[in-house]
């Protein structure tokens, strides 16, 4: 007898660990596509993978970007990638969720693709951001600029 009680309880818990995770994490999290919107200040540093340890590549890079609201986001950026410096432009969509978490994927002018996972303040002043893409390690922080 002991066994289906076991198993409803791990329903249980699994039904509700997928109902609280549909669910905003705070009671004030109620975010949506038009809480990114605005100009956003962005530096961000990291690693590029190589095919062993030793080919490793640091970056880091400056920019402005601009998130329109309705999932639409456009940018520019100065970088030193290994050495190289690099400026250029980057176009893209972005998906926010209730609970304030979102992902970004833009391709830049040079057609290298980038993903992301976004987290917001709810008023989306602020975000926090790492990259998903398996040959990169970084993250970062941006803050939407004053007077908008």
């Amino acid at each position: 007898m002991e066994k289906p009680k076991s198993i409803f309880i791990l329903l249980a818990l699994i039904t509700f660990g997928i109902a609280a995770s549909a669910s905003p994490i705070f009671a004030s999290d109620q975010c949506s596509m038009a809480t990114m919107k605005g100009n956003y200040l962005d530096a961000q540093d990291g690693i590029i993978l190589g095919k062993s340890a030793d080919k490793n590549q640091p970056f880091a890079q400056a920019g402005r970007e601009h998130f329109d609201g309705k999932g639409g986001i456009s940018g520019i950026y100065s970088g030193n990638f290994n050495g190289t410096i690099t400026r250029g432009s980057y176009k893209g969509i972005y998906k926010m969720n209730s609970n304030c978490s979102g992902t970004v994927t833009f391709e830049d002018n040079q057609k290298n693709v980038s993903r992301y996972d976004i987290y917001a303040t709810q008023n989306g002043s602020e975000f926090v951001f790492v990259q998903t893409d398996s040959n990169s390690i970084t993250a970062a922080y941006e803050r939407r600029r004053a007077g908008q």
